[in-house]
This record gives C-alpha cells, sequence and structure tokens, in this order.
C-alpha cells in the first residue's frame, strides 16, 4: 500500500513539473510576443507597489454627483415602467 502511495506521489510530482514547464515556457513566450507588458505572475513584494490615492471629494461635489445620480435613476425609473 504505501509503494502505491508512493508511486501514485512520484507520478502526480511528474506531472506537476512538466505543467510548470509549460507554464514557464507560455510566460517566456508570452514576453517575447508582448516585451511591453508585465507578467501577471508577479512575487508577493512586487505587489505592494504604492498606488495612486484618490483625492476625496468635497461635500459640494457629493452633492453633485447625489443629484445626477438621482437623475439618472429617476429617468431610468421612466423608462422600465412603460
Amino acid at each position: 500500500m504505501k509503494r502505491d502511495l508512493a508511486k501514485a506521489i512520484a507520478i502526480r510530482q511528474e506531472q506537476i513539473d512538466k505543467l510548470q514547464a509549460e507554464i514557464d515556457a507560455l510566460g517566456l513566450a508570452g514576453n517575447i510576443l508582448s516585451p511591453g507588458r508585465k507578467s501577471q505572475n508577479r512575487s508577493s513584494s512586487a505587489k505592494s507597489v504604492a498606488r495612486k490615492k484618490r483625492r476625496k471629494m468635497t461635500p459640494s461635489e457629493k452633492k453633485a454627483v447625489s443629484k445626477r445620480m438621482r437623475a439618472y435613476w429617476a429617468k431610468n425609473k421612466k423608462k422600465t415602467s412603460k
């Protein structure tokens, strides 16, 4: 039983290694085809890049957005009720 399990694990590990090699080859091909784009597979340290913060809205800007959205919703409500 232990030999069967060890053999199954070894087979799966071979499959994983083959798939990982294919994934690496595809990533390399993607980099060659579009060198300007960054790979999606980044390390966790690369993900911690500082992002640009969004500016907070002033109360008058919030009020303007609220007014526009109310008008938008009312317009859509009229369309659906017809």
